[in-house]
């Protein structure tokens, strides 16, 4: 909606055109030129309403003045033959000043160098990956992790993935920090079929006025 409301996809699409993927200052010039139109582009107001409606709804359930956390989801991003992980941004700790700009950064994010280049290698076309945002109230996690409840690798067919470390859980989607890893099957009760352990010595947290 907010691409093709705002005229966006028709100039991106223009210069994807032109684009020479192995040619890597035409690239990050791309790059850069794309990221700066959508941040700078204004959102449809119905867009905008919808979102800030959105938020003040969540509030009312997280409690006022909480703050939120924005994440990309994009088509195809996660499956057994690619995965964009890392590629595209989250944003922690937003609160309202930021929400918008937020969005659209995440948004945009979407012509990263690193996205780019990967879709051209794996033979995505720009049209097959729509990107959408995603919004959840922050908590103040000891301990956080991504589950996956079948295994992308395969590896485990019947397993349930848990990857988990100290803190929020941005460390273990970026891969900046080592995570632990459990492995469960799907019986109830699950039992543990491999468990390991790093070893942590750092940790994501909000600061809570940034």
């Amino acid at each position: 909606f907010f691409m093709g409301n705002s005229g966006l996809q028709e100039e991106i699409n223009r210069r994807l055109q032109f684009l020479e993927p192995n040619d890597m200052a035409q690239l990050l010039e791309t790059s850069a030129e794309i990221q700066k139109l959508i941040v700078q582009a204004s959102l449809p107001i119905a867009l905008e309403d919808a979102i800030l409606s959105s938020y003040r709804e969540l509030l009312k359930k997280a409690g006022e003045g909480s703050r939120v956390s924005l994440r990309s989801s994009a088509l195809g991003e996660d499956g057994r033959e690619a995965s964009f992980a890392g590629q595209y941004r989250s944003i922690l700790n937003v609160g309202p000043e930021f929400l918008i700009l937020s969005y659209k950064e995440i948004v945009a994010s979407k012509y990263s160098v690193p996205a780019m280049a990967y879709r051209e290698n794996m033979g995505f076309r720009d049209e097959d990956i729509i990107m959408g945002v995603g919004c959840m109230a922050m908590v103040p996690a000891m301990a956080a992790g991504v589950v996956y409840s079948a295994d992308p690798g395969d590896s485990f067919h019947e397993g349930i993935i848990i990857n988990a470390l100290w803190g929020l859980g941005k460390a273990v989607v970026d891969g900046s920090f080592p995570s632990d890893l459990y492995v469960l099957d799907k019986k109830d009760p699950a039992v543990l079929l491999k468990k390991v352990i790093q070893k942590k010595t750092k940790k994501i947290i909000c600061h809570p006025e940034e």
